[in-house]
């Protein structure tokens, strides 16, 4: 949701920042809304989104972008009303009204960012950030990430439902050599993998994402958290379309923390890439979305193990069963 190259103490702290905000009354689909952020990705620095309650329910979206430029409601409206053309999306009207746009106060970006990321634990794991310089509670595995990294940095519910779900297999007796973590982002999924089997010597971790950023973040990450050589590999690539994803196959594990309608339409080419008896961890869906993608990979006779919810979001476990 943030462009992940963006480290907060390289920014100039003279530089003018302004926020654009929209506010969307209908409660729309999670790939919907990320094509609304789309909308305006390539002009902001930042970006993000949440739901908002409206009439005591959960309906509704609050999107934010933060600029380097002004720029008028009008553009704004029109980029929106070229993505709800495009992309067909007619149970939404998105009025100038409902956005609003405000100059940001400048402030000390890496000081207030140090502030907003303490270090935290989620199971075995104490995420930190390069600013911290503290000690790492005693039976803990240390995980570095870039305080200036909003989005895999851990404290999301779909990157602490995964980080979870890896501890809870690790505890159960399984041992991966071959994995593939789809969507890696700031590569944390990767080298918490990298570190719960550190004892595996044959493990080897293939960590794609289609953002070349990413790729770049994620073997950044992998070397502060002193990731041995030759165990994570990050590759730029749309799904599995990669020469080095297509020649790891079959996977003994593979981590896809993306979108509910990414994941329903990859279930064939995801269950094609994976071992008799493979075990695959899902999430980016939310709660909602549950039943929907669980019913895709029953089809392809993936089986739930179990599954955690943080919030709205879902994380989902499971096991194939030939």
């Amino acid at each position: 949701m943030t462009n992940p190259d963006l480290f907060i103490d390289e920014m100039d702290p003279d530089m003018e920042t302004y926020r654009v905000t929209l506010e969307i009354k209908n409660d729309l689909s999670l790939d919907q809304v990320v094509l609304f952020e789309e909308g305006l990705g390539d002009l902001a620095l930042s970006s993000s989104f949440f739901r908002s309650k409206y009439s005591n329910a959960l309906t509704g979206w609050v999107l934010h972008w933060v600029m380097a430029q002004d720029i008028s409601k009008t553009d704004v409206l029109a980029r929106l009303l070229i993505v709800k053309s495009q992309h067909k999306i007619d149970d939404v009207e998105i009025e100038l009204r409902d956005i609003s746009i405000e100059q940001i106060e400048k402030v000390n970006w890496l000081e207030q960012c140090y502030q907003q990321f303490p270090p935290f634990n989620i199971g075995p794991f104490y995420i930190y950030g390069s600013h911290y310089d503290g000690e790492i509670d005693a039976g803990q595995m240390g995980l570095q990430i870039d305080a200036a990294i909003a989005f895999g940095s851990g404290e999301h519910g779909t990157t602490a439902g995964c980080l979870k779900a890896l501890s809870m297999l690790k505890n159960q007796g399984l041992v991966p050599s071959n994995v593939l973590d789809l969507g890696t982002g700031s590569g944390i999924l990767a080298i918490g993998a990298s570190k719960l089997w550190a004892d595996n010597k044959d493990l080897e971790i293939i960590a794609s994402d289609i953002e070349e950023d990413s790729v770049k973040m994620t073997k950044h990450h992998a070397q502060i958290n002193d990731v041995p050589d030759g165990i994570i590999h990050a590759v730029l690539s749309d799904g599995f379309s990669h020469s080095a994803i297509k020649k790891n196959k079959p996977y003994d594990m593979i981590i896809a923390n993306i979108l509910a309608g990414s994941l329903i339409e990859m279930s064939y080419d995801l269950c094609a890439h994976m071992k008799p008896n493979g075990v695959i961890v899902l999430s980016g869906l939310l709660t909602t979305q549950k039943t929907e993608v669980l019913s895709a990979y029953n089809a392809e006779e993936f089986d739930l193990v179990f599954e955690n919810d943080i919030e709205e979001w879902s994380t989902l476990v499971l096991k194939r069963m030939h």
